[in-house]
């Protein structure tokens, strides 16, 4: 029977209600046979534990009366006190009845003070603080608080208490001293994990939600709310209910029947009793036992069936509110984290403008100045180093905000030709300052039978390589780097290309491979020389994933590292290709006419990017005019003679998208280019809307500005040739 009642115990430790009662039912069993009021007590107040925490509070309180009837035949004070405390909490519970229960708990810690009892004295005088702050008045609940933490640290148990600290946060919340309650509601979830206590944890964070509510943290309110249906639905699910009613109802008569022998009846004389007296009724009973039996069955499995129906209709009704009241939380989380996506997407992009804005400025007149021939060698240095700067905080930029897009799924595949030669050497050239530093080489190797002319999305491409060769710079000195791309297959619609990024410096240990693609992750250096934010590989992981590829590391300390991926895009006919050709063909820089005769109208307010763009312009022979507004750019375009409008988007009086429109009214034949620092995704449907031609984003690559320029003005001329002709 004991081994029986500890098992029981244990189950209920871990939450095992059903098992736990059917033991407990099993202990009473026993007890009642062998007549033992002690254990019939013990188990009884086990069961009524069980249905109190499901919140079946008839059935509890049913089960605690019966313990209280066993340890009132015993004299037992302390099982006595105990039974008084759990009817304590039934009375406030179940009826609301808080004079009642104090009652009951005062009774309680009577007892335990008679028998100077500190442990037994602890629960109830919690209770009592926690009935007076569930009405809101800390004032009158904390003497009790502070009187159980007095007797918890009596017996050194106040770490492993997870109620004195709860009830503390929840004082503390009603006081207004909030720190203090969040440090008490962090303390009572470290102990309830630590113990796996779903009940008490799920009473936690219920109240820690309260908290967060008042502090208007919406985010942690609905994640402590989680939390709170998490554990409860733990000790609270459909099944456990049912099954407590089948086990509640295999007991109904087992646990009122004491285990005695049936009466014996006895036969007096003869005379004054009749064979025939006696046979009739025996007969009688044997006549209709079977019907009796079949009947009593028939009622015992339908009060069975009645208890499970009715129990289970009860549980999917409290389920179906808990859910409806979760489904709300996480609807109102939902669009909470929505809202924040949107507000972080948001800061963003405008700190990224704000940033392109004076990058733009930084590097164009740093590129205008190296330009010159009138420098002397240290000059040129420092120019180069300005520049350099200039470009690592762009990447860095660029990495935020690709790590942005891709974290919010909004990096949109935009598949064009491109001549990937071209690409490539693009790439190695952004590096010609970094490589002359470190005094390392990148070698090219292109396999001849990959098509020159690709479709696919060349943006993260580029964006892949730069960081892993901007990887394999960084770490390489007076070393090699080597670029190679390699045919893997070829179909007439599609080619498969494998790219291998290699270098000859330190190497990366084994152990850290997995570890480098992840977010903010850099290897630890015993110096600081290497500089970057640990963002470069983990958006070419996510780039890579993103076009359908996978990334392998071949590396160990002090053999180098070779990064490779293979990718697949279209192949361009050669019809098309030989277009493309034309349009993104290399401007021959030396020739220094090619811009010359053509008019081009810059509309931007920043005096800086209107001194770098104009003289960017300049030195190929443009001739330019410069207005700050597009109120302004309407005008000129009305009585001017432009090839072609270089658009800044955000400006007074008129913005940039506007003053396109505006323009579109009465001219459809002008090219017109945006040059903006805002991130192109951002403002896509809006150019396309406005009638903007093309779009330019700052800081940009010189080559690749000039292209956009000539290829617009060339398109437009081609157009109005067409049409002139087809008069």
């Amino acid at each position: 029977m004991r081994n029986t009642f500890l098992l029981a115990e244990s189950l209920q430790a871990r939450y095992k209600l059903v098992e736990s009662t059917e033991k407990g039912f099993e202990v009473v069993r026993f007890a009642k046979a062998a007549r033992d009021d002690y254990y019939q007590s013990i188990a009884y107040n086990l069961i009524g534990i069980n249905y109190e925490t499901i919140l079946d509070f008839e059935k509890a309180e049913t089960s605690y009366k019966e313990a209280l009837v066993y340890a009132l035949k015993l004299k037992n004070d302390t099982l006595i006190g105990r039974t008084y405390n759990n009817l304590g909490n039934i009375y406030y519970m179940a009826y609301d009845d808080m004079e009642k229960s104090n009652e009951y708990y005062l009774k309680s810690i009577t007892l335990a003070n008679q028998n100077n009892d500190v442990t037994e004295i602890i629960t109830p005088t919690l209770n009592l603080g926690w009935n007076y702050l569930d009405v809101e008045q800390p004032d009158k609940a904390i003497n009790h608080l502070e009187k159980a933490k007095n007797y918890i640290e009596q017996i050194e148990e106040l770490n492993t208490n997870l109620y004195i600290h709860y009830l503390y946060g929840i004082y503390y919340t009603q006081s207004k001293q909030y720190g203090q309650a969040m440090e008490s509601f962090k303390k009572a979830i470290q102990i309830g994990e630590k113990f796996d206590s779903y009940l008490e944890l799920s009473d936690v964070y219920l109240a820690q939600s309260k908290l967060f509510s008042i502090l208007g943290e919406k985010v942690n309110q609905n994640a402590s709310i989680e939390k709170y249906y998490e554990f409860r639905s733990k000790i609270s699910d459909v099944e456990n209910l049912k099954q407590l009613a089948i086990v509640e109802s295999k007991n109904i008569h087992n646990n009122n029947i004491p285990k005695s022998d049936p009466p014996v009846f006895k036969d007096t004389t003869p005379s004054e009793t009749p064979s025939n007296v006696i046979e009739e009724p025996q007969g009688f009973f044997s006549k209709y036992s079977d019907w009796l039996i079949y009947g009593f069955i028939a009622l015992f499995f339908g009060s069975i069936l009645y208890v499970i129906i009715y129990r289970n209709n009860q549980s999917k009704k409290k389920l179906t509110e808990m859910l409806e009241t979760r489904n709300e939380h996480l609807e109102e989380a939902k669009e909470e984290a929505e809202k924040l996506s949107r507000l972080k997407s948001q800061f963003i992009s405008t700190v990224s403008h704000e940033l392109r804005t004076p990058l733009y400025g930084v590097v164009g007149l740093t590129s205008l100045l190296l330009d010159e021939n009138t420098l002397s060698k240290q000059e040129n240095q420092y120019l180069k180093s300005l520049k350099f700067s200039g470009d690592y905080l762009l990447n860095l930029i660029n990495d935020i905000l690709n790590l942005s897009k891709i974290e919010s799924n909004k990096l949109i595949l935009d598949k064009r030709p491109f001549n990937i030669r071209d690409l490539v050497e693009d790439v190695i050239n952004s590096f010609k300052f970094q490589l002359d530093q470190k005094n390392n080489k990148i070698q090219l190797h292109i396999d001849k039978k990959i098509p020159p002319f690709l479709k696919g999305d060349e943006v993260p491409l580029s964006q892949i390589l730069i960081n892993l060769v901007g990887n394999a710079v960084k770490f390489t000195s007076y070393g090699n780097i080597w670029i190679f791309l390699k045919l893997v297959s070829i179909t007439q619609d599609t080619v498969n290309i494998n790219f291998i990024i290699k270098d000859d410096g330190p190497g990366i240990p084994k152990e850290k491979h997995d570890e480098i693609f992840e977010n903010f992750s850099q290897l630890d250096r015993e110096n600081d020389e290497y500089m970057g934010t640990g963002l470069g590989l983990s958006i070419v992981k996510k780039l890579i994933d993103l076009l359908n590829g996978e990334i392998k590391l071949i590396s160990d300390e002090g053999e180098g590292a070779t990064f490779n991926f293979t990718l697949k895009f279209d192949v361009v006919k050669e019809s098309n290709a030989t277009i493309e050709k034309k349009r993104t063909e290399t401007v021959n820089l030396s020739e220094n006419v090619f811009g010359k005769g053509y008019r081009v109208l810059i509309v931007e307010d920043n005096k800086i990017n209107q001194i770098v763009t104009k003289n960017i312009l300049l030195r190929e022979n443009f001739e330019c005019e410069v207005v700050d507004n597009g109120m302004s750019a309407i005008e000129y375009v009305k009585n001017g003679n432009f090839d072609l409008v270089l658009m800044d988007l955000n400006m007074p009086l008129m913005n940039g998208i506007e003053a396109s429109e505006k323009i579109r009214e009465f001219d459809d034949n002008i090219p017109i280019v945006a040059l903006t620092a805002v991130e192109i995704e951002d403002v896509k449907n809006d150019i396309d809307e406005a009638g903007i031609n093309d779009i330019i984003n700052k800081p940009f690559d010189k080559n690749e500005f000039y292209k956009v320029i000539i290829r617009n003005i060339n398109n437009n001329q081609r157009k109005v040739f067409n049409k002139s002709s087809s008069n």
